[in-house]
């Protein structure tokens, strides 16, 4: 999510105030407070009349779907544990590092300090969008490896077609879906189902 003096072309976007533009980097903190001082450097920088030099702050994390105790939970997995990645307008015109700016970054609780130091590095912008990336693809779903397989007999737990036992037909453990076959009304009927929905029969 973040870096310096080293952005590709076309990896900058101009500041708010339409001055020098602004490139992304990288910021070491504390693991487990990430949240924490994003919202910190966010605050500062507009009680130190400086929120024109600051763009996004990413903390990038995504949602996990998964199954504890026979249901279904989300949970919140971070993509890059110990970074933020900040868009900055860290130096001036003249190419001289805005110290003021470095200095409170640097000095806020949590921040370990800057990738390259004293020298922040600049990202490439390629990195920036695969980050972005990460985080739009919605909700996923851990694989359940070794837990299910075809033809294994099951029992659905939740839904219309709770109690119902079956044998799976089709998985897609990437989707985190399977397909039931279903006793109904004297004939096999396939049922679409998500992994939690459906526990091992016990023989």
């Amino acid at each position: 999510m973040d870096e310096a003096c080293q952005c590709e072309e076309g990896g900058t976007v101009a500041n708010a105030s339409g001055g020098s533009p602004m490139h992304w980097y990288t910021l070491q903190v504390t693991a487990g407070y990430e949240a924490r001082v994003r919202e910190s450097i966010g605050k500062g920088v507009v009680r130190l009349g400086m929120a024109s030099l600051v763009g996004q702050i990413l903390f990038p994390i995504e949602k996990i779907s998964e199954i504890r105790n026979g249901r279904k939970c989300t949970r919140i997995k971070k993509l890059y544990p110990g970074y933020l990645f900040v868009e900055l307008d860290l130096y001036d015109e003249s190419g001289e590092l805005r110290h003021g700016l470095w200095q409170f970054i640097r000095s806020t609780t949590g921040v370990l300090g800057f990738l390259g130091g004293e020298k922040p590095l600049t990202m490439k912008q390629k990195d920036i969008d695969l980050i972005v990336h990460q985080t739009e693809v919605g909700e996923k779903s851990e694989k359940f490896k070794n837990n299910y397989s075809v033809g294994m007999l099951v029992k659905v737990t939740d839904g219309p077609f709770a109690g119902s036992e079956g044998e799976i037909s089709t998985m897609d453990e990437q989707a985190g879906n399977v397909c039931v076959l279903v006793g109904l009304f004297g004939r096999l009927t396939p049922v679409d189902l998500e992994f939690w929905q459906i526990v091992k029969k016990e023989v």
